[in-house]
Order: C-alpha cells, then structure tokens, then sequence
C-alpha cells in the first residue's frame, strides 16, 4: 500500500472540490474503491451516475468553495462530537 492509500484509508470523508474537468474523475474513483464518502461540486461527480455505490456514498455541494469548506467542518465537527 502506499501513502495516499493509507491517507485515504484513515480519512472519513474525502473531499473532490472540482472547479473544472471532463469524464470521469480518477480521484473519485479511487476514493469510492476505499469505500469512502466523498463530498465535492456537482463536476466531481460528471460521468458516474448509476456507478455501483456513488448515489449513496457521496455528497453534491454548488460550485461555492464555501459550501465545501462548510461541509467538512461540518462532518469534522461531528466527528469531535462522537
């Protein structure tokens, strides 16, 4: 396993905060082949509908980077919380 295979391993949510892009993105690919919930813009998520497990373990924020930012202090707060 290599580095960014352990990081993705320990995180609880990942993040996809994509501005621009075309097909589908490797990155989250990656992250659902971890099993991971994943928060990111609406282009983060282009070319996986109907993906085995993406409608359910990933989270559709608007372009605002603010939004995303939101969203993970949001789920780390909750994370704190227990």
């Amino acid at each position: 396993m290599d580095e960014i295979d352990s990081i993705i391993d320990s995180a609880d949510l990942c993040l996809a905060p994509l501005a621009t892009g075309a097909g589908v993105k490797t990155k989250v690919l990656h992250y659902l082949a971890h099993g991971k919930r994943i928060a990111g813009t609406p282009i983060a998520f282009e070319g996986l509908s109907g993906a085995p497990g993406c409608s359910r373990r990933h989270s559709t924020a608007s372009q605002n980077s603010w939004l995303v930012s939101w969203q993970r202090r949001r789920v780390l707060r909750r994370r704190s919380l227990g």
